[in-house]
């Protein structure tokens, strides 16, 4: 009997080992080397007069100097897995009002596709995961960018 709880104990304590590395917080900038090259794209919806609208900012020459600037911010930012984070996805919902998709290059090869909503859900690679104080970070990459 003593074995069996022994077991019970160590089973429940590499479960929950398990938990706390899948959850922990993960940097942003984690997925951008020093070498990638950033292209973004910022898209708001409105709804002016009834009819909704699109409105959508391409950034694909990204100096030097903003780049630094979006790396450094992302160094400050950390997302968490969710149970949804183990099902590959390829859509969010009810992403708010504002959207980000960054998309990280290495030479001419696509290495990283993140997209980042208001609300605080994040696409990285198909993959949904959680993000703190989105609308704060969208708001700051624009103001990067322009």
């Amino acid at each position: 009997m003593r074995k069996k709880t022994m077991w019970a104990a160590v089973g429940i304590a590499v479960l929950l080992i398990c938990c706390v590395v899948y959850f922990r917080p993960m940097s942003l900038s984690d997925c951008i080397g020093a070498d990638d090259r950033i292209v973004l794209s910022i898209s708001t919806l409105s709804v002016p007069n009834g009819e909704a609208g699109i409105d959508t900012a391409d950034y694909s020459d990204i100096t030097t100097e903003q780049q630094k600037s979006i790396t450094s911010l992302l160094e400050n930012c950390t997302y968490t897995r969710s149970l949804r984070t183990l099902l590959p996805q390829t859509s969010l919902s009810d992403i708010g009002g504002k959207t980000a998709a960054l998309y990280v290059y290495h030479d001419d090869s696509l290495l990283h596709s993140i997209q980042i909503t208001e609300n605080g859900q994040f696409l990285l690679d198909n993959r949904i995961y959680k993000i703190k104080n989105a609308e704060q970070l969208l708001d700051q990459l624009t103001g990067i960018l322009t």
